[in-house]
């Protein structure tokens, strides 16, 4: 089965052995992608493109010790977070009292044992994957109340402002006069359901995220599947859809979470194409992976919404081409699900030419 996350673990050691010993041991025991430097200054180079999970320092090089290595990380790169674990010779006692006066996270002790060294590697790296999963829970729960705070008040504001002028002069308004205020609150009273509803589906596969049990997935069926599930929506607004999935094409995916991702992307395309448009899915097996497109002629996006759509921040209303409503939550959604897959999402878009959304999926 897959694993849900890689760790990137940067190893400084001036000593290439001791370099080679600690990576022979990563790669047997954690998926990880090791980064090397035998210098400070090589570690700084590296760190400052690089969020690492781990870094493993060696406390006495020449040149740039590991302490003044670590200080400089912590500094000057987006590494100031990271468990720094140093690699410290057992008779060296003064080496070990600077460790820790210098926000060493811990020691790995030089000659290596094996079993001990592997715990406390293991036991760092978990820790901070649990620490940067308590952050990212907690953006969301900031995210979700200020999206209630905010965007559900404005309908609710006028739902109840409507309802008691309906209530109060219901008798007094003109035929007319009752048509208009019913249509906006039946349009408000739309918005606030729509939210509503996008909110639970975004706070219901959140707390799905650890269930994740990937296995090998017809794409195609899968496909299809959707686009029968959204036939009423593509009838609506008389939308050709097509297809350029090969019949044996399969990828490594939790099939629940396949399908809301394309679903969701689907769904997302018909709402934003005009009438009599054309939306198609395509997909391209490149090594090791299924490169997926869902393409629309619709209104596209400009390249400022192109860099934000992606973020929590940027959750807002949005309306279709036919009025549909719609706040941006699946898009999180379809972003989190692919990255668990390990893959990558992104999107090219002209404003009234169409968007094209491109995902990733291993087939392994």
């Amino acid at each position: 089965m897959m694993e849900s996350s890689v760790r990137n673990v940067l190893i400084v050691d001036d000593i290439i052995d001791n370099v080679k010993i600690i990576e022979s041991l990563l790669l047997k025991n954690e998926r990880v992608n090791t980064y090397i430097a035998t210098s400070g200054e090589q570690a700084l180079g590296i760190s400052r493109n690089i969020c690492f999970d781990l870094m493993l320092i060696d406390v006495r090089m020449p040149d740039m010790d590991g302490i003044e290595t670590l200080q400089k990380l912590k500094s000057q790169t987006p590494n100031k977070d990271v468990p720094v674990l140093f690699l410290v010779a057992k008779m060296d006692k003064d080496g070990i009292s600077r460790v820790f006066e210098n926000g060493g996270a811990d020691i790995i002790y030089k000659p290596f044992h094996y079993e001990s060294s592997l715990a406390r590697i293991k036991v760092h790296l978990d820790s901070f994957n649990q620490k940067i999963k308590l952050k990212k829970m907690l953006e969301v729960r900031d995210r979700f109340f200020t999206v209630l705070a905010h965007d559900l008040r404005a309908p609710f504001t006028s739902i109840l402002g409507l309802s008691e002028i309906l209530h109060h002069r219901f008798d007094q308004l003109e035929h007319e006069d009752r048509k208009t205020q019913l249509k906006v609150l039946y349009e408000s009273s739309n918005k606030a359901f729509e939210l509503l509803s996008e909110l639970l589906e975004w706070g219901a596969n959140l707390k799905s995220v650890m269930t994740f049990n990937p296995e090998q997935q017809n794409l195609l069926a899968i496909v299809e599947e959707c686009q029968s599930i959204l036939k009423y929506l593509l009838n609506e607004k008389n939308i050709s859809f097509e297809t350029s999935v090969d019949k044996a094409c399969v990828v490594m995916a939790d099939q629940n979470m396949l399908k809301t991702i394309l679903r969701n992307f689907i769904s997302n395309a018909i709402k934003f194409s005009p009438q009599g448009s054309t939306i198609r899915v395509e997909a391209t097996e490149k090594k090791n992976e299924v490169e997926i497109l869902i393409s629309d002629k619709g209104i596209g996006m400009d390249e400022d919404t192109m860099a934000t759509i992606f973020k929590m921040d940027n959750v807002v209303s949005n309306e279709g081409t036919n009025g549909e409503i719609g706040y941006g939550f699946g898009l999180l959604i379809c972003k989190d699900y692919i990255e668990q897959h390990q893959g990558r999402v992104w999107c090219n878009s002209t404003i009234n030419q169409g968007s094209d959304f491109y995902f990733t999926l291993p087939q392994k």
